[in-house]
């Protein structure tokens, strides 16, 4: 049975090296990190410490995102940017550039939104002022 979480197969057959290692630490960290939003996101005291862990983990997760579907997209058509193809009538599987960019998108808006958290959580203190100079 083949391991696509981690691409165990791939990695046998092409030493992907340093990202084959990197992929398996991140699919691990980053549910843990967004249950951790949920759960602990609201205390003042943990909000800077999560969304320094959770902010290099969602921009990890769009670029993931936009490398894999551009390559996959080059294998399948020759091309790496796909405006719109369905490849399955019956089931309406398409691929499109257009979803991964949005979806990359929306992840890179919850690392802002996290940011934001943060800044309202931390209003009071000196740290903001740091962050406002930046």
């Amino acid at each position: 049975m083949r391991n696509f979480w981690w691409y165990e197969d791939i990695h046998k057959a092409f030493d992907m090296g340093i990202l084959y290692r990197a992929n398996k630490i991140f699919t691990i960290y980053y549910p843990i990190a967004c249950i951790f939003i949920l759960l602990f996101g609201w205390i003042r005291t943990i909000a800077p410490l999560i969304c320094l862990i959770y902010l290099p983990l969602s921009a990890a997760a769009a670029w993931m995102l936009i490398y894999s579907s551009l390559q996959s997209y080059r294998e399948k058509y020759g091309t790496p940017f796909v405006v719109f193809k369905i490849y399955n009538r019956h089931g309406m599987r398409y691929d499109s550039s257009l979803i991964d960019f949005l979806a990359a998108g929306f992840l890179l808006y919850t690392a802002y939104s996290q940011i934001k958290m943060m800044l309202i959580l931390l209003k009071y203190t000196r740290f903001v002022d740091f962050i406002r100079l930046l």
